[in-house]
């Protein structure tokens, strides 16, 4: 498509460009033959054209409304190129593709400019990407890829902030309800720490064909609701624990040793649980069944959830250091080792509560990440 040789794969390339729900127009100063000859060669639909004379009749509002549904724009100016994608760019996020000197004004224009190796310099100056090669499967791969990554990130950001969410709920609803910390500040701070390197697995990760299908948008007011309703699960998790640990291992903050044993608990339970969360919000559908995460993200996640057990348990003089106390013997004629199948059935249940609460979100919102 970059000279009047039509390449063998470029009609491979607009199909899947209309698959991923990419509109292609063509804008050129060239005859409508001429448009429409090469239109017809690699797929793309030639019905709705608008030559450039009765673009400049149009005001801003009527160019903004029918520029969508126009493909072909011929007899172009470079100016009446700018207009175009001006309009363009009030609802969508627009590339442009040029490689002459009069494509310079519309490569700097679009919010994306690509130009190739052998283009004018002044199109190369303009443009924020330019191919090394006269081929478009390098943008085929580039947009897919820019998705999968715009997507792992939106995952970090709205999942990092339904965790802390819950967390802080889960904290602040403690201080009225025990008279002790359930977790101490240096605890906290570990916590923290794990939270964000394990995070920082998100970019190994898998993302769902649908979810890349449809360019996505930064949408910062869906942070807050979803933030409320996905955190949710991290309270009524830790809460739970605190029910157990409190009526059924009467471990009730009565001493220090006590107080250790119950932020131990929690800290393991907090740190394994948010790890859940983040197994299940990462995507739409069913985790585990349906949509797996990649093997990097859970083999990161699997040493991850063994950090919480070394810290606590594997010197007792520096897990002593940091308050912590491992819940091995009896305490009020209870086995405390009873609490990790307790962890394990917790854990489970956060799958279930995660998934229920995600089915819930999507019937009110229609939309997840």
């Amino acid at each position: 498509m970059f000279n009047d040789l039509i390449r063998d794969n470029v009609k491979q390339v607009i199909k899947t460009f209309k698959d991923y729900n990419i509109d292609i127009k063509v804008l050129s100063g060239d005859s409508l033959y001429t448009c429409k000859n090469v239109c017809k060669q690699v797929g793309i639909d030639t019905n709705s054209t608008l030559i450039g004379k009765e673009l400049n009749k149009l005001d801003q509002n009527d160019l903004k409304n029918i520029s969508q549904s126009i493909n072909i724009f011929y007899k172009l100016s470079p100016l009446d190129k700018a207009k175009v994608i001006d309009s363009l760019m009030n609802e969508n996020v627009v590339a442009f593709l040029g490689d002459g000197v009069n494509d310079a004004i519309d490569l700097k224009k679009a919010d994306v400019g690509i130009s190739v190796n052998n283009a004018s310099s002044l199109a190369k100056q303009s443009a924020d990407v330019i191919l090394l090669e006269k081929d478009l499967n390098a943008l085929e791969h580039a947009f897919i890829i820019g998705r999968k990554t715009f997507s792992n990130a939106i995952k970090n950001i709205k999942i990092t902030v339904a965790s802390n969410f819950g967390i802080l709920l889960t904290l602040l609803l403690a201080t009225i309800f025990f008279k002790f910390e359930v977790m101490s500040p240096i605890q906290l701070l570990i916590q923290n720490l794990i939270f964000d390197f394990a995070n920082l697995i998100f970019v190994f990760d898998n993302v769902d064909e649908s979810t890349i299908k449809k360019p996505q948008k930064w949408n910062i007011k869906s942070i807050i609701p979803f933030a409320i309703f996905n955190g949710l699960t991290q309270t009524i998790i830790s809460f739970t624990n605190f029910m157990i640990l409190y009526f059924g291992f009467k471990i009730n903050g009565s001493d220090k040793h006590s107080i250790e044993l119950f932020q131990t608990c929690y800290f393991i339970e907090c740190i394994l649980t948010h790890i859940m969360i983040v197994l299940v919000l990462r995507t739409q559908k069913v985790s585990f069944f349906k949509s797996l995460a990649s093997s990097q993200m859970l083999v990161g996640m699997l040493f991850f959830s063994i950090i919480p057990f070394l810290i606590a348990f594997i010197s007792s003089n520096f897990s002593n250091s940091l308050g912590f106390s491992v819940m091995v013997g009896n305490l009020n004629n209870t086995n405390l080792s009873w609490w990790f199948l307790v962890l394990l059935s917790l854990e489970i249940l956060a799958w279930i509560i995660g998934e229920l609460i995600k089915k819930l979100y999507l019937k009110i919102f229609k939309n997840w990440l």
